[in-house]
């Protein structure tokens, strides 16, 4: 696809610089005064130079940032009012730390393994598995959304990763 977009970026810039060039004056036949010899010499065709392997441009982290941050925004407009959303470049984790009183107080109450509750995180589990999986599409390996403890937000409390659970503090996957 790049060869097909660089062939035809080539195609227009040609015919963009051709447009661009003076036209050759008509040549007229002069009677010449002294006779000379010109001696032609074959055209050289360059050499294309050697086809360089591709290594990773500036470009395509600044492609690759922009999809995150675009993933970023999207989750803070999901969770708006609910819990804030920040995203650690160098982990690949978008961590969610719930910030609504109501939703801290159910997590809160689930984690004392209140079974009225269990169905709710089971969900939210669930949604966050959905995210991850469409953050593999979009962005590749390696992303990963997770949940913070919303009583102590140093500890985070679910991991999901590829849209597999890595760790869920509730149900007793994965340790940490």
């Amino acid at each position: 696809m790049k060869k097909r977009w660089a062939i035809v970026g080539t195609i227009v810039a040609a015919g963009i610089i051709g447009n661009f060039l003076p036209e050759e004056e008509p040549v007229t036949k002069e009677e010449p005064k002294t006779e000379e010899v010109v001696k032609k010499e074959p055209v050289k065709k360059e050499e294309p130079a050697p086809v360089k392997k591709e290594e990773p441009k500036k470009d395509d982290s600044k492609a690759q940032e922009f999809l995150e941050d675009k993933h970023l925004e999207i989750l803070q407009n999901s969770y708006d009012g609910m819990s804030s959303v920040k995203f650690n470049r160098e982990e690949k984790m978008f961590v969610v730390t719930p910030t609504n009183e109501d939703l801290i107080m159910a997590i809160t109450m689930v984690m004392s393994g209140n079974p009225g509750l269990q169905q709710n995180w089971d969900e939210l589990v669930g949604s966050f598995v959905d995210m991850s999986a469409t953050m593999k599409e979009n962005l590749g390996d390696g992303y990963s959304i997770s949940m913070s403890n919303p009583v102590n937000t140093d500890n985070i409390i679910l991991i999901v990763m590829n849209g597999t659970v890595i760790y869920d503090a509730v149900n007793n996957v994965g340790g940490m």
